[in-house]
């Protein structure tokens, strides 16, 4: 699949027609990132949205000289989408996490869009919710109500099945970035980390990691 057929098989992006997918493509910027350089900076004005051709970013916010990390998404996704629709300026930071291709999207265009095509107004909607439901998720109630083991078995499932599409992936993430991830320290996280894999739930090699129970791991993100 090229580039653009990538884009067109996102949900809301297919739902347009012939000629506002002309006007989309005819809007496009593809820009390269190096592992590390920042996409997008808090406060700028919103000038575009994002699309992840290949390659990770994630999503950060500093609070009191403290990084949280709120998401790290891969290929196909639109980070920081539901913050840019309606803003003028950026609420979150986002960098990459590895070298990446995206794509940048007028958002002018994106706004026209949704002012002409409903159904393509829902599903970009319905796309948002999505990604807000697990905000609530993760970040308000998982970040909140579980101890340190819940905390890390859900973000490693979290990476797994939502991010990286794998039980066995490369983390990418230093183990500082997991722990304003997790929201817990970077010395509980490699704690944890190593009780993982000595029983046998998961198996370290370097950054890869080997998701060997999910069942045990979705069972302490739920308990825990």
């Amino acid at each position: 699949m090229d580039n653009l057929e990538l884009l067109k098989s996102c949900e809301f992006i297919g739902s347009l027609n012939e000629e506002e997918q002309k006007l989309l493509i005819g809007n496009l910027t593809m820009v390269s990132y190096s592992k590390g350089e920042r996409v997008v900076k808090y406060g700028e004005f919103v000038t575009h949205i994002i699309f992840v051709i290949e390659g990770f970013l994630k999503v950060h916010s500093d609070f009191r000289n403290k990084t949280v990390i709120l998401d790290v998404c891969g290929s196909s996704a639109f980070p920081g989408l539901s913050s840019m629709i309606g803003s003028e300026k950026h609420a979150f930071d986002i960098s990459s996490v590895d070298d990446s291709k995206l794509y940048l999207i007028n958002i002018e265009i994106i706004r026209k869009l949704i002012e002409q095509n409903g159904q393509f107004a829902r599903k970009l909607i319905n796309y948002m919710n999505l990604k807000l439901l697990h905000y609530f998720e993760h970040n308000l109630i998982m970040l909140t109500q579980s101890n340190i083991h819940g905390r890390l078995a859900n973000t490693i499932m979290y990476l797994s099945q939502s991010v990286f599409l794998n039980l066995k992936f490369d983390l990418l993430l230093s183990r500082k970035e997991l722990s304003q991830f997790c929201n817990i320290s970077r010395e509980n996280v490699i704690k944890v980390l190593y009780e993982f894999d000595s029983e046998g739930l998961i198996k370290l090699n370097g950054q890869q990691v080997h998701v060997l129970n999910p069942e045990h791991l979705k069972h302490l993100a739920r308990t825990c």
